[in-house]
């Protein structure tokens, strides 16, 4: 599988930040959800931000 590239405001993200990223909200719940909150909002609908949080972040779906 390739790495997902993560692009922001001040370019892409590296794949430690990434990874850190996924540990973080594996961590803290509340967490995952505001981030799927804000990749809602970024990408206009529920459905739209679910897709781009699990192109981003697949390992946190890997145990589900």
């Amino acid at each position: 599988m390739s790495t997902p590239k993560i692009v922001t405001p001040f370019g892409y993200t590296t794949e430690w930040v990434r990874l850190q990223a996924v540990a973080n909200m594996k961590a803290d719940p509340a967490k995952r959800q505001q981030v799927l909150e804000l990749l809602c909002k970024q990408e206009g609908s529920v459905a739209k931000g679910e897709v781009e949080m699990q192109r981003r972040y697949p390992e946190l779906f890997d145990e589900e």
